[in-house]
C-alpha cells in the first residue's frame, strides 16, 4: 500500500465515530478477494474516480457530527460539473466485473454492493443532483436538512455506516418522527421515481417489497406515476445552490412508520451508505 493510501486510510479510520461499525466495515473489506480489492483500488486513480469526485467524499466520512455540511459540499461541487460519461462508467464497471466476478458469483455482499454502485452510477448521480428548478435547492440536501430540523437529531456518518451494516431500517427512527409533508412533495416524488432506476447487480437478488400502495395512500396516487415533476431538474453548470430548505412542522409520520423495507426509504440510505462504502473500499484497497 502506498504512503498516500496509508495516510488516507488513517484519516478515514480515525474519523469513524462508532468502533463497532468500523470493525464491521473492516470485516466487510476483508471479505473481498485480493483481485477484487485491487480492482476497487484501481478505480480511485482512474478517470471514473476523477469525474465521480470520489476523494470529495472523504470529508463526509471524517465529519464528527452532522454530515449535512460536508455532504452538501460534495453535492454542490460535483453536480454542477460534467458527470462521468457512459463510456467511462462502462470501463469502470468492466474493470470491477473482471476483478470481482468471482466474489460476486460467491455472493460476497461487499463486492455486490460496490458493483451495484458503479453500475448504477447514473441513477445515483440523478438522485444526488435533482433540484428545484425555481431556486436550485437540492432535493437530498433539502430532505436531510428538514429531517435534522424536525427531529432535532443530526444525520451522522455513524447513521450512514449503520445503514450499511443494518440496512434501510437504520434510517427509520428519523423518518418515523417526521411529518409526511417533508417527503410528500415534488422532491420526494422525483426521488421515488429515480430510485426505480437502480437495479441490483446479482441475478438472484431479492427485490424490495412493492411499496406503491403505501406510498399512494400516504402521498397520493400520482406519486408512483414514474415521472419526475416539472418543477424538478438536474443540476447544471449554471446552478449551484447549497440550500437545505427551511421546513419546520410537527405532525404524525405516515410512510416511514408503516414500512421498514419499502423502496421509498432507499434514496437517502442508498446514497449515504453507498458513498461511505465506496470511499472506504477504494482507500483501503
Amino acid at each position: 500500500m502506498s504512503s498516500l493510501r496509508m495516510i488516507s486510510v488513517s484519516v478515514v479510520l480515525s474519523a469513524l465515530t462508532c468502533v463497532t461499525i468500523a470493525q464491521d466495515l473492516t470485516q466487510l473489506i476483508g471479505s473481498l478477494s485480493g483481485t477484487c480489492q485491487a480492482a476497487a483500488g484501481g478505480l480511485l486513480t482512474s478517470e471514473f474516480g476523477t469525474c465521480a469526485n470520489v476523494m470529495g467524499l472523504v470529508p463526509v466520512i471524517g465529519a464528527s457530527g452532522s454530515v449535512l455540511a460536508p455532504f452538501g459540499d460534495y453535492v454542490t461541487s460535483t453536480c454542477p460539473t460534467a458527470t462521468c460519461s457512459d463510456s467511462v462508467v462502462a470501463s469502470a464497471n468492466a474493470a470491477l466485473q473482471k476483478g470481482c466476478s468471482a466474489d460476486i458469483a460467491k455472493g460476497v455482499t461487499t463486492a455486490i454492493a460496490l458493483a451495484t454502485i458503479v453500475q448504477n452510477f447514473s441513477p445515483i448521480h440523478g438522485l444526488l443532483c435533482s433540484q428545484y428548478a425555481s431556486n436550485g435547492t437540492y432535493c437530498v440536501l433539502n430532505l436531510l436538512g428538514n429531517l435534522e430540523k424536525v427531529t432535532g437529531k443530526p444525520v451522522t456518518v455513524a447513521l450512514a455506516e449503520g445503514m450499511l451494516v443494518q440496512g434501510f431500517s437504520a434510517l427509520l427512527p428519523l423518518l418515523a418522527t417526521a411529518p409526511k409533508e417533508i417527503y410528500c412533495d415534488d422532491c420526494g416524488h422525483a426521488l421515488y421515481t429515480e430510485i426505480s432506476g437502480i437495479k441490483p447487480i446479482a441475478a438472484n437478488s431479492t427485490a424490495a417489497p412493492d411499496s406503491s400502495k403505501l406510498v399512494q395512500a400516504t402521498c397520493g396516487a400520482n406519486f408512483t406515476d414514474g415521472k419526475v415533476p416539472a418543477t424538478i431538474k438536474q443540476a447544471s453548470s449554471s446552478s449551484n445552490s447549497t440550500s437545505t430548505g427551511g421546513y419546520t412542522a410537527s405532525g404524525s409520520a405516515g410512510l416511514a412508520a408503516s414500512s421498514s423495507t419499502g423502496s421509498f426509504t432507499k434514496p437517502l440510505s442508498f446514497v449515504l451508505a453507498s458513498s461511505t462504502l465506496f470511499v472506504y473500499l477504494l482507500l483501503s484497497a
